[in-house]
C-alpha cells in the first residue's frame, strides 16, 4: 500500500474533481471534466511523491509534465469509453457469470500462499511481528519478508569504495528508489549495515529513503547466498552477521 500511496491519493483527487465538474455541468462536459480530473490526479500524485513521501525531488517542470499527461490521459480515456461503452454493456452479463465461476475456483495452493502471507514477518530488530507502518511484503526463496523505508543516512557501508554511483543517483533523483529492496543487517550495536553499498550511497546523495529488508545479525543466511559471500579467508558464512 505504501508503494502506491501517491497513486491512490492522485486517483481519489481526480475522481473528486471529475465528479464535481460533472455535477456543475450536468454531465454535458464529460470529456473536459475527465481531462480536468486527470490533470488534478497527475498533479496530486507528483506533489505527494515529492512533498510527502519524498521519493523524488520537486520541480516545476515535472509537476507541469505530470499535470499535462494526466489531463491528456483523462480526456483520452473518456473519449475511448464513449465509443466502447455499448460493447462493454453488451458483455456485462457474460463477465458477471465468468466472475461468479472464478470466485469458487480458489485452489488449495492459493489458499496456502494466502496463509503464508498472513503469518508474522520479521520486524526491524530481527524478531517476529506483523509488518508495521512503512513496510511492504516481499516474496522470496525464504518466504515473506517485510520491506522497510529507511533513511539513507542511518545505513552504514560495508565497503570503503563503490563504483557506478552517478548514473543510479541521477535515476533516483528523477524517479525515486531503483530496483528491489536491499538487504541490511541489524548489528549488535543496533546500527544497520548495508550489503548493497552503491545504491545506499546513490540514495543518500539523491535525498531519498532506502528500501530495505532488515536482517538480524544472528539470522541464518539463505543457502542461495552462501556461495556469494564465501571467501578463502573467512570461509562459508552461516548467518547474516558472518559476512
Amino acid at each position: 500500500m505504501n508503494k502506491y500511496q501517491a497513486e491512490i491519493v492522485g486517483g481519489i483527487t481526480g475522481a473528486v474533481v471529475t465528479a464535481g465538474c460533472l455535477a456543475l455541468t450536468a454531465g454535458a462536459g464529460s470529456v473536459g471534466c475527465a481531462a480536468l480530473g486527470g490533470a488534478a490526479a497527475g498533479a496530486a500524485t507528483n506533489l505527494w511523491k515529492s512533498k510527502v513521501q519524498k521519493t523524488q525531488k520537486f520541480s516545476w517542470g515535472s509537476l507541469a509534465r505530470d499535470t499535462v499527461v494526466g489531463g491528456a490521459i483523462g480526456a483520452l480515456t473518456e473519449g475511448l469509453w464513449s465509443v466502447a461503452a455499448p460493447v462493454v454493456r453488451g458483455g456485462t452479463a457474460a463477465v458477471a457469470a465468468a466472475a461468479s465461476r472464478a470466485s469458487g475456483a480458489l485452489t488449495s495452493g492459493a489458499r496456502a500462499a494466502a496463509a503464508t502471507a498472513a503469518q508474522p514477518g520479521r520486524d526491524g530488530g530481527g524478531g517476529r511481528g506483523r509488518p508495521g507502518a512503512g513496510q511492504l511484503l516481499r516474496l522470496g526463496g525464504e518466504g515473506v519478508s517485510a520491506v522497510n523505508s529507511v533513511p539513507a543516512s542511518t545505513v552504514r557501508f560495508s565497503q570503503s569504495s563503490v563504483n557506478g554511483v552517478a548514473e543510479i543517483e541521477a535515476s533516483m533523483r528523477a524517479n525515486g528508489w531503483v530496483g528491489d529492496a536491499i538487504d541490511v543487517v541489524r548489528m549488535p550495536d543496533g546500527g544497520l549495515t548495508s550489503l548493497d553499498n552503491t545504491r545506499v550511497l546513490a540514495a543518500k546523495r539523491a535525498g531519498i529513503d532506502v528500501q530495505a529488508t532488515i536482517r538480524g545479525f544472528d539470522d541464518a543466511l539463505p543457502s542461495s547466498l552462501v556461495g556469494r559471500f564465501t571467501t578463502t579467508k573467512g570461509g562459508a558464512p552461516s548467518t547474516w552477521g558472518d559476512e
